[in-house]
């Protein structure tokens, strides 16, 4: 039988164009042999997946090399629709990548996936207090279940928009009944209180 040759990189070859480096098949009649290369002028390649590549900066003239973790261990935070920054890219600081949250949620693990929390009241907070209200997202992990809460001692809130909050009419027309020594109170079913 005929030997078909095949090009891996024509299937592997994003895996290594997507961090800036070349796809190469050294033995396209041989499988599992495709590397990524670093760009010049370096020479540091690795087979099957993205190479950790150094980058050299001049400053002076002394040639300090740095090493972006982000770039071998990036996909395991992309993967998680996060994103990968490395604090530390000196090549004898290992290990201190991190996976961050989008936002609006919030959370980062060092050299792993990320909880995110997701606190809806800062993104839309301004929706509550706008209102004169108060945002309160009774679960974190949970999205579209941010509530607007009347101040007290009303118990009436609304998920995801501003409360029809009960209206205490002495507030604006007391007066009326103190003008004449008498005492504005507006029954408490009349304010949403009481059944």
């Amino acid at each position: 039988p005929a030997v078909c040759p095949i090009d891996e990189c024509i299937a592997n070859g994003t895996t290594c164009s997507n961090v800036n480096q070349t796809c190469f098949d050294p033995d396209i009649y041989t499988a599992d042999d495709w590397t990524c290369a670093c760009p010049p002028p370096s020479n540091v390649s690795n087979i099957m997946s993205p190479a950790v590549c150094p980058t050299v900066l001049l400053l002076f003239p002394t040639a300090v090399l740095s090493a972006d973790e982000c770039i071998a261990n990036g996909a395991t935070c992309t993967a998680a629709g996060q994103t990968c920054s490395d604090p530390d890219i000196n090549p004898l600081s290992t290990g201190d990548w991190t996976c961050n949250c989008p936002p609006p949620s919030n959370g980062s693990a060092t050299a792993a996936v990320a909880t995110c929390v997701l606190d809806e009241c800062i993104a839309n907070g301004t929706t509550c207090t706008n209102a004169n209200q108060t945002c309160f997202d009774p679960d974190i992990y949970t999205a579209d279940d941010w509530t607007c809460a009347c101040p007290p001692p009303s118990n009436v809130s609304n998920i995801m928009s501003p409360a029809v909050c009960p209206i205490d009419e002495c507030i604006a027309n007391g007066t009326t009944c103190s003008n004449v020594n008498q005492t504005c109170f507006v029954p408490l079913t009349a304010i949403g209180l009481l059944g």
